[in-house]
């Protein structure tokens, strides 16, 4: 889904599992936002259109404020590789690493 909406359904329960959501509808901030109130540890933003990945930030309206988990954008071909890989029943697991704080998730 694209977590745009608190209410919307995003495949199953959250609770402790990182999130893929696809970019477009709604501020970062919004996604990933919704992805921690159903319980999610971390959000992939899977940009569909390109390979082009961006530094997701804050701004206003959105100040980043109750957001505290992590969130990394991922390009069309990395993100077509996770859902398949997870369409298919595939555990992936993933490894962040932080290289920017402050105004970025």
């Amino acid at each position: 889904g694209t977590a745009c909406n608190a209410s919307e359904h995003l495949d199953g329960s959250l609770g402790g599992r990182a999130v893929l959501v696809v970019r477009g509808g709604c501020t970062f901030f919004t996604k990933v936002r919704n992805a921690q109130a159903r319980g999610a540890v971390a959000v992939v933003v899977w940009s569909k259109q390109s390979d082009e990945v961006l530094a997701m930030g804050c701004g206003a309206p959105d100040p980043c404020s109750g957001v505290s988990i992590p969130a990394v954008m991922v390009g069309r071909k990395a993100g077509e590789g996770l859902a398949l890989a997870l369409s298919r029943g595939v555990a992936v697991e993933l490894v962040l690493q932080p290289a920017l704080r402050g105004e970025h998730f």
